[in-house]
């Protein structure tokens, strides 16, 4: 009987949702790039405030279907192979959230959104149904967010 007691309290708690992975937010903007892509970038697009980083003031940014947020004129120069920032080399302008050969699926997107008030904006990228170039499974979504004051 305890041994009963014991096995129905472990399924009520593992049917309960206890234990299950938190709903996925998705922060509705504007969309980046919409469908499959692989090694493609994208922008100019407005931060909606000045960032700083790396001591240079920026206010657009770029994306990329590898995982980076760039703030260069030129992402394609970007390698898919990841490496040490900063470095001596250029480029260091740019956010490796996820970096590595990925794509977007085709039910994907990269969608991007400034909220909150001045000085306390943030800029929400978040790279959905993403996975690795050439693996069949997708590994899901993630997100970078730039705040405006650090």
């Amino acid at each position: 009987m305890k041994n009963r007691v014991i096995t129905i309290l472990i399924l009520i708690i593992l049917s309960s949702g206890i234990m299950a992975q938190p709903p996925e937010i998705t922060y509705l903007g504007t969309v980046a790039k919409a469908g499959y892509a692989d090694d493609e970038s994208y922008g100019p697009f407005n931060i909606g405030f000045n960032f700083t980083y790396f001591g240079i003031s920026y206010s657009q940014f770029y994306v990329s279907s590898n995982g980076l947020v760039l703030f260069t004129s030129d992402p394609a120069n970007i390698s898919k192979s990841e490496a040490a920032i900063p470095a001596s080399a250029a480029p260091n302008n740019f956010i490796a959230a996820f970096w590595d050969d990925l794509v977007v699926d085709g039910t994907g997107n990269i969608l991007y959104k400034t909220i909150g008030a001045a000085p306390n904006r943030k800029l929400i990228i978040q790279f959905r149904n993403m996975g690795f170039f050439g693996a069949p499974a997708f590994m899901g979504t993630f997100v970078v967010i730039l705040y405006e004051t650090s």
